[in-house]
């Protein structure tokens, strides 16, 4: 059995693990030092920076690498010919 933290479509595994430790997005928020819209927006798949990946892991123990690796890619504007 993996012991790695995956990612799924929808609810994402940040969002589960604030609700298992019984934090509403405010009170996680609060905790790792970031505005509820951009706990929101991690939780959604956007990159947090790396303080708030470190504070984030602190708190709920995903690890950065894993806060990464769900971070939607973004699409570069242009790619080299």
């Amino acid at each position: 059995m993996q012991t790695c933290i995956r990612y799924k479509a929808g609810m994402s595994d940040l969002r589960t693990r604030r609700k298992e430790l019984g934090l509403t997005l405010a009170q996680l928020a609060a905790k790792v030092g970031v505005s509820e819209g951009q706990l929101s927006r991690i939780e959604r798949g956007g990159k947090p920076s790396l303080s708030s990946a470190l504070a984030i892991e602190r708190e709920t123990g995903i690890s950065v690498g894993a806060l990464v690796r769900n971070a939607t890619p973004r699409q570069a504007s242009s790619e080299a010919a």
